[in-house]
């Protein structure tokens, strides 16, 4: 499969990188030679080929209203959901393993200043993984800030007895980020920490903990999922899914600045 990249040039060099463990992907110069295009830039006119996006999802749904018809083969890429761990805990979802959802906790916490166009990408990200999982929009929707703004705490409500409790935090100090997602169901529960992936490294002084695993596996596993879709004729994540997800995230600003529950259905609540 022939792929022509318009990307960044970090971002550029991650994809060469996962892409050697893509069976069938070869990289193009000439987009006229290409299968498909990785773009992270907000299309402005129509994509005659398939087209898997890369970019920033808050930038892309405020341009929503000007995006020309894409046609069913542009993809919006959502790279968490292909993080090995976030994989693992829905492929045991869908095999029923845990039965339904009743609770799902997750912790964003990272290091250093996060500026505000990163935040955005983060609450999409997150969000975006909690409604796959459940498989649907939440019906209601309560935000905290804290204080200084560093932080953020977000409780989604699911039909039937689901729900969902996020928190994000924006300036731990410098060192490594924490990631965690805990699923509970009726019949089991499933976890995805860092913790998981730690070894102890003896060197002398106190022991460190040092993450282990494969960087790119995630980035891989993407670019696999757009290289099969092009074969199959069948597009991956639509820009209407993005949008609903976007909805969410939206729910969250408004529930941030009324101080007050904000409902997606007609549940009780402020109207989102």
């Amino acid at each position: 499969m022939k792929i022509h990249l318009n990307v960044g040039t970090d971002l550029g060099k991650r994809c060469c990188l996962a892409g050697r463990a893509v069976e069938g992907l070869e990289w193009v110069e000439r987009i006229e030679e290409a299968d498909g295009v990785l773009t992270d830039q907000v299309p402005r006119e129509d994509r005659p080929r398939p087209a898997l996006f890369l970019g920033s999802i808050p930038e892309l749904t405020r341009s929503a209203g000007s995006i020309p018809n894409l046609g069913p083969w542009f993809s919006v890429g959502l790279p968490r959901r292909y993080e090995p761990a976030i994989q693992g805990l829905y492929r045991s979802h869908r095999q029923g393993e845990l039965g339904e959802l009743g609770l799902l906790r997750a912790h964003r916490w990272l290091a250093g200043g996060i500026n505000e166009a990163r935040r955005q990408q983060e609450r999409v990200a997150l969000i975006d993984v909690v409604v796959w999982l459940f498989g649907g929009l939440p019906d209601t929707v309560y935000a905290l800030r804290h204080q200084d703004d560093n932080g953020l705490q977000v409780h989604l409500s699911f039909p039937g007895a689901g729900m969902a409790m996020l928190d994000w935090a924006w300036s731990l100090p410098e060192g490594k980020n924490y990631d965690s997602i805990h699923l509970i169901g009726d019949r089991g529960a499933a976890y995805a920490d860092d913790h998981r992936n730690m070894a102890l490294l003896y060197s002398g002084d106190d022991p460190r903990a040092l993450t282990v695993g494969n960087p790119t596996y995630g980035m891989a596993t993407l670019l696999q999922a757009f290289v099969d879709s092009i074969s199959a004729h069948k597009p991956m994540v639509s820009l209407a899914e993005v949008l609903q997800v976007q909805k969410v995230v939206d729910a969250v600003q408004k529930s941030l600045e009324a101080h007050e529950v904000c409902r997606l259905r007609e549940v009780g609540g402020k109207d989102c």
